[in-house]
């Protein structure tokens, strides 16, 4: 056995006597996964509970004949944006505008009517 590898084995077996003489908490120890499981668990027995309560709210106002309560009216959190077809504006600013020539011809041929004499 080489000499580092003796020391290893050393470490180790010190590291496994310092906590086997280290005082062990008493009870049950917290482990993250069960816990977990824990609060899912609880919170489907909570959304079935909230399920059962609601049913038995409509029932009652269905007896006593009271309207249920409005339904709060949801808002667009922020506002939305009109989708732009980037290929209409592109083609839009490429078109060459049809209406200035024709209010050029106009007052042009109006003029050139005017001269002429014929």
């Amino acid at each position: 056995m080489s000499l580092p590898r003796y020391y290893q084995i050393e470490a180790n077996g010190l590291q496994g006597l310092v906590a086997g003489c280290a005082p062990r908490p008493k009870g049950r120890q917290v482990n993250p996964a069960h816990e977990a499981t824990v609060l899912r668990r609880d919170n489907e027995r909570l959304r079935r509970e909230l399920g059962r309560q609601q049913a038995l709210v409509r029932l009652t106002q269905r007896g006593l004949g009271v309207a249920p309560a409005p339904a709060k009216p949801t808002t667009p959190k922020g506002r939305r944006r009109k989708p732009v077809v980037r290929a209409l504006t592109l083609a839009a600013r490429l078109q060459p505008d049809v209406a200035e020539p024709a209010l050029l011809s106009g007052p042009l041929t109006a003029a050139a009517e005017v001269s002429d004499p014929s």
